[in-house]
């Protein structure tokens, strides 16, 4: 996720935390995450301090630390958000649950991970008119039949500005493009791929801008040891395929609502 163009908005803390995780000295970053992320809870700041705690979190896996703690308080601060916003703005409340399932589920806490995905899915029928999308987005999968699907979605999402790669070198070639073009896009991202592993796409492209959003979708699983390595490494999403329209819709939803306060 992108978090340093809205940096201002955080404290020294959080700027030290940034840098911490940039040198790859977790333990510290995860420390200062989590100190701004009560700082913000305190002054009532429920996104930010939210998204601190999924940093937090973020920065305990990488430092191979278990982060149960820091998902499970994200979730708890979602579920916060999306009671409190559920009629006055049913969409966001909807999206909030969602993020708090998420966390939930990073926590291992499935009881409650289902509980706030049941009530996600009791909001029915709220979306806006989405309009176009300007962000780009780049759909990356060696098979034609699936970036065809894709894209097919991510279309009737709202995305207009879509870059279909068929392997991992034409992913990076067209990512350092969009970023010379001073453009971030959303990768959704296979894992095997013939010319270069996803992860190994996912690192180049983080390495360049660790801040960029990734969504693996592979038949892979998530307890396999490639998409366990890349999501400690910074990935943010996973989505198991076969996947279907409303999964793809879920996984924009909240990439799309975790972005606007990063």
């Amino acid at each position: 996720m992108e978090h340093n163009g809205n940096a201002a908005k955080f404290s020294q803390t959080f700027l030290d935390a940034v840098k911490a995780e940039r040198n790859h000295r977790y333990e510290l970053a995860s420390n200062a995450y989590a100190k701004e992320a009560g700082g913000l809870r305190q002054k009532n700041d429920l996104e930010h301090s939210a998204l601190c705690f999924l940093l937090a979190g973020r920065c305990k896996l990488q430092g191979k630390k278990n982060a149960r703690e820091e998902f499970e308080k994200a979730a708890s601060i979602y579920l916060e958000i999306a009671k409190g916003i559920r009629n006055s703005s049913p969409m966001n409340s909807r999206m909030a649950y969602r993020c708090a399932a998420r966390c939930f589920l990073r926590a291992e806490l499935y009881d409650k991970a289902q509980d706030a995905q049941s009530s996600a899915d009791s909001i029915k029928d709220v979306r806006e008119a989405e309009g176009e999308i300007k962000q780009p987005i780049m759909v990356v999968d060696d098979s034609k039949v699936v970036t065809l699907k894709l894209k097919k979605y991510v279309t009737q999402f709202g995305f207009r500005e879509i870059t279909v790669c068929n392997g991992g070198k034409e992913a990076l070639e067209n990512f350092n493009k969009l970023v010379s073009n001073g453009q971030l896009p959303i990768v959704l991202l296979d894992m095997v791929m013939p010319d270069m592993a996803g992860n190994e796409v996912a690192a180049n492209m983080l390495k360049i801008r660790p801040e960029t959003t990734i969504a693996l979708i592979t038949a892979e699983s998530k307890d396999s040891d490639a998409v366990r390595e890349a999501l400690a490494n910074g990935v943010g999403y996973f989505l198991q395929k076969p996947f279907h329209y409303g999964e793809i819709e879920e996984l924009l939803e909240t990439i799309l609502y975790e972005e606007k306060f990063t």
